[in-house]
């Protein structure tokens, strides 16, 4: 596994931390790459793909308000910062590790059943409300609540009071208590 930030808001310290945080039978977890900035997503990406690949890919990334995704095809988790709705670091982190607990549920599904994880359909209504995103935010909003005392912790978050739920549109919300 390979972790890639080039965060100061997330870093790989920060990541092998939070994975830390997870049940001991994850095995052979996907790489992970966090991006607090576009440009890190061009040079990473730009000996392998033509100019126009890679201004296509940051156009998708960037217009569809892409967190993170989870590519099956070869085993990799993009997490990308810069997309999150926030100016507040502290709730840039939180919402960074959301999204890595949020793939890595992702990862999880794929492993242990590729027939259920593709069954969605993109027929039978929103991708938010499909079993996999649903499930994926229950897994990320139970694990974040779990761990909260040692997030705030090694994030020095202990002076604020927050949680995270997800709404009716099973869109996520940090809440600042």
């Amino acid at each position: 596994m390979t972790i890639y930030s080039d965060s100061s808001i997330l870093t790989e310290g920060d990541v092998k931390f939070l994975l830390n945080l997870l049940p001991n039978n994850l095995e052979l977890l996907p790489d992970i790459y966090l991006f607090e900035n576009c440009q890190s997503v061009v040079s990473l990406i730009g000996a392998h793909a033509s100019l126009f690949e890679r201004y296509s890919l940051l156009k998708s990334i960037i217009q569809k308000g892409v967190f993170s995704t989870f590519n099956f095809k070869h085993n990799i988790i993009f997490i990308y910062l810069f997309n999150l709705p926030y100016k507040d670091k502290h709730l840039v982190k939180l919402h960074g590790a959301y999204c890595l607990f949020h793939e890595i549920r992702h990862h999880q599904q794929f492993s242990l059943n590729k027939q259920q994880f593709h069954s969605y359909s993109l027929n039978s209504g929103p991708y938010s409300q499909q079993w996999v995103e649903k499930d994926a935010n229950q897994f990320a909003v139970r694990w974040m609540r779990k761990n909260r005392k040692s997030i705030n912790e090694k994030f020095h978050l202990s002076h604020s009071s927050w949680d995270i739920r997800v709404n009716e549109h099973n869109r996520l919300r940090i809440v600042a208590n």
